[in-house]
């Protein structure tokens, strides 16, 4: 996994690299069409290759297996909400910073070069762990992947410094958590519609929380 030194704004890429963006979610989104279809042990590499009208080689050279397929989401959406906390004022706190990140969630998909097709696999990766969500969260290495890439918005928004990764650790853990949490919840209950203000309520309980601990 990448640290967040290798985050970079989709905008900012060469035409080559927006070719193999649009490769890899056309593939992405054959994967994610047939797991949704067939489930997580049904599926071939054969059969996303055929789907997605490419080779079995130009699949490889995106995607290791087909449960592969389910680490590009969680990646994608961690390092684009990432960006975004490390790019928010200086002087906000970082609860009021994904209070901010979660209102503009969808616009900042829609507004990516490939905002169609990564909203079409954003739909498609939520039917599979609505299906199968701890199986989903051990495959894709969803927490994994969110509680890595927020250690630096957390050490960054909130001053640690050297000798304190525990700290870091425990709180970029505990943000994830919630963050998957609600998104599961939101799919298992039915209402995927309500997840940004879902999580606006979790983050404000957090900050309860914290102020009631503070005082």
């Amino acid at each position: 996994m990448a640290g967040m030194a290798a985050i970079e704004s989709t905008e900012n890429r060469s035409a080559w690299d927006q070719r193999r963006i649009q490769m890899s979610l056309r593939i992405e989104r054959a994967g994610l069409e047939l797991l949704c279809e067939r489930g997580l042990d049904d599926v071939t590499v054969d059969q996303i290759a055929r789907a997605a009208d490419i080779s079995v080689r130009t699949f490889f050279r995106y995607f290791r297996n087909p449960r592969d397929v389910l680490t590009a989401v969680p990646r994608r959406e961690s390092r684009r909400m990432c960006r975004a906390l490390l790019a928010r004022p200086a002087g906000e706190s970082l609860l009021d910073g994904f209070h901010a990140w979660f209102r503009e969630l969808d616009h900042s998909r829609a507004a990516s070069p490939t905002g169609g097709l990564e909203a079409e696999t954003f739909a498609l990766w939520s039917e599979v762990v609505r299906t199968a969500p701890a199986l989903v969260q051990s495959e894709s290495h969803a927490m994994t992947v969110l509680s890595t890439d927020l250690e630096e918005v957390v050490r960054r928004r909130l001053g640690f410094g050297v000798g304190e990764d525990e700290k870091v650790g425990v709180l970029s853990a505990a943000f994830a958590a919630v963050i998957w949490y609600v998104y599961t919840r939101s799919l298992l209950d039915g209402h995927p519609t309500d997840l940004m203000s879902r999580l606006d309520q979790a983050f404000d309980l957090l900050g309860a929380l914290h102020s009631a601990a503070t005082t």
